[in-house]
């Protein structure tokens, strides 16, 4: 998993790259060698425009497929869907709500009482209603262990039709991973996994942005991607990431590519390569619908076929 599925730490890292020194053109064009070494290839040929052009194409392209399944990355046990199904997403800007026995996240966070879940989904509602010109009405992607009690999800799917949100997406697994990204470096990035997450889990994302943050080149270009970033919506981030970092390191003569295309893949997608990913399966939650028996939310799936989640409804007992 990401240390930060929300790209946060991209606010981190902008806060320490904004008051970097500028640096001249012959600066930028020079990889730092000693940073880099071990993780670079020295490429006589990278001080040519056509080649470090041909270099930030495949780094952007690279960085986009990786945008493509950090929104299908899954943060939960999720149970699998019981038909074959290829890794989808919801849209990018959906409330991402996720159920377990340890509460209800929402958005991003820590796990709320289910009680509290109505008020926020309310709040989350009106401001949706205000910025609805620009973003549209708020949707949402429920992801739910598979363990969570049947009456913790007849709960939240209660909520989810008394406020006006009876239909989104929920979130399955599935094996059929296809070709998922790879790390660069996979050497690197096992040596920043094991810094980062001797962290505390509260201090990971910090820390992932300081790792970035210091390998960063001394190049503007690349460091005015994190500037759009820090600034955007949320489901904007990855993709102005990948475009800008790709072009900003062609702008200085393709500086460590490598590097920095490994850190920002443990960004996006983590410090392991996928082998589950998330289904986004449409969902209208209808509490005129026949309940789904099972104990647990697993149980329930176990039973389900894709029609069921057209009219979805789990009863308390």
């Amino acid at each position: 998993m990401p240390w930060s599925r929300s790209l946060a730490p991209l606010v981190f890292a902008f806060a320490t790259l904004a008051v970097a020194p500028g640096c001249d053109r012959e600066a930028e064009t020079k990889p730092d060698a000693k940073a880099d070494a071990g993780t670079e290839t020295k490429d006589p040929d990278a001080a040519s425009a056509q080649t470090c052009a041909v270099r930030g194409q495949e780094m952007e392209r690279e960085l986009l497929d990786a945008c493509t399944i950090s929104e299908q990355l899954l943060s939960v046990d999720v149970p699998f869907t019981p038909w074959k199904s290829a890794p989808s997403s919801a849209p990018s800007n959906a409330l991402r709500l996720e159920l377990s026995p340890k509460g209800v996240v929402v958005g991003w966070g820590s796990p709320l009482p289910l009680g509290e879940l109505e008020a926020r989904l309310i709040a989350e509602r009106e401001h949706a209603a205000m910025a609805s010109r620009s973003r549209g009405p708020l949707s949402w992607v429920l992801a739910i262990d598979g363990t969570t009690a049947r009456k913790d999800v007849a709960s939240a799917l209660q909520v989810l039709a008394s406020t006006g949100l009876s239909q989104g997406w929920v979130q399955l697994g599935t094996t059929s991973v296809g070709n998922v990204p790879k790390p660069r470096d996979p050497k690197l990035l096992a040596e920043l996994t094991a810094r980062v997450e001797a962290k505390d889990p509260s201090e990971r994302a910090a820390a992932l942005a300081d790792e970035i943050s210091r390998a960063m080149p001394p190049c503007p270009g690349a460091a005015k991607a994190f500037e759009a970033v820090a600034v955007a919506a949320p489901e904007q981030r990855c993709e102005l990431l990948a475009r800008g970092m790709a072009a900003g390191l062609v702008g200085c003569g393709c500086p460590k590519v490598d590097t920095m295309a490994t850190l920002l893949y443990a960004l996006s997608v983590g410090a392991e390569v996928p082998t589950r990913l998330g289904v986004a399966v449409p969902v209208t939650v209808d509490p005129k619908a026949k309940p789904q028996p099972g104990a647990t939310w697993a149980d329930v799936v176990a039973g389900a076929s894709e029609g069921t989640f057209t009219a979805l409804w789990v009863s308390p007992r």
